[in-house]
């Protein structure tokens, strides 16, 4: 197995630069207050035993639906092909699925999941979207 480390592949580059998300608690306190705010102006009692750590359950639960939106270090790994010569050795057709996936929309910030299927011709190397599904 080998990583990808084409210096001049700028694609690559910048995916390279996807770091993990880093909150402070103290900007999490802050977006439970905002949570707080607009709950309660639309109407929800925060006052009650069920509903008192709702803000923050809220901002958690946005937090890790939103996981993976800085990248996933996997997809950077390629494995070369089995090919050893011949005439179709340099083109295969790679398909992994169903690969499930959850997500939410960017224009709502609403829910959403499904099976997906990932197609591609592999040239040299095959991607590692298959350590995807261990997930």
């Amino acid at each position: 197995m080998i990583l990808h480390d084409d210096p001049d592949d700028l694609d690559f580059r910048m995916a390279m630069k996807l770091q993990m998300r880093q909150i402070s608690e103290e900007q999490f306190d802050r977006f439970e207050g905002y949570a707080a705010e607009i709950f309660s102006a639309f109407g929800l009692d925060l006052n009650t035993p069920a509903t008192k750590d709702t803000p923050r359950r809220f901002i958690r639960a946005l937090f890790d639906a939103t996981e993976g939106y800085d990248g996933d270090p996997k997809l950077l790994r390629v494995f070369e092909t089995e090919c050893r010569g011949g005439p179709d050795c340099r083109l295969s057709q790679v398909i992994e699925g169903p690969v499930p996936f959850h997500a939410l929309c960017e224009h709502h910030a609403l829910p959403f999941y499904g099976m997906a299927y990932v197609g591609y011709i592999a040239h040299e190397n095959i991607i590692g979207i298959s350590k995807q599904r261990a997930k």
